[in-house]
């Protein structure tokens, strides 16, 4: 059975997604066992007036190793530098999720309908169909 993956994402976040700036979403951690590509549903976090909700979707293409001790971010991801170390509080490895394909709904959904709760980074949903 293929599984979908559910991020969560802040407000800034998706509205760079949402005007094409942001093609990599940077994480802390990586599903270790993925096919590509690979079908990421957006939920959009309640913070600073987000909705709450899944607002899209997305397809990962691959999954980059940012080194941190290289003091490089990708452009894409749309974070400075100082960003992105305080993100990663002392972690050696970030990692980029390569996004295309970002679609979003003409309406928000509710998380529950694809997982009992929003997820904390990231998490598995079984396939889901639109």
């Amino acid at each position: 059975m293929n599984e979908d993956l559910i991020i969560s994402v802040q407000k800034e976040h998706v509205d760079n997604m949402r005007s094409g700036k942001k093609r990599i979403e940077l994480r802390k951690t990586r599903p270790r066992h993925v096919s590509f590509p690979a079908r990421c549903l957006l939920y959009e976090t309640k913070a600073d007036g987000g909705a709450g909700a899944v607002v899209g979707e997305f397809n990962i293409d691959n999954i980059e190793e940012i080194d941190m001790l290289k003091l490089k971010v990708p452009a894409a991801a749309c974070v400075d530098l100082d960003f992105a170390l305080r993100y990663a509080a002392g972690r050696r490895m970030l990692y980029g999720w390569v996004m295309r394909d970002v679609v979003f709904y003409g309406k928000a959904i509710p998380v529950t309908r694809y997982a009992r709760r929003a997820p904390q980074s990231w998490q598995f949903v079984k396939e889901v169909t639109q």
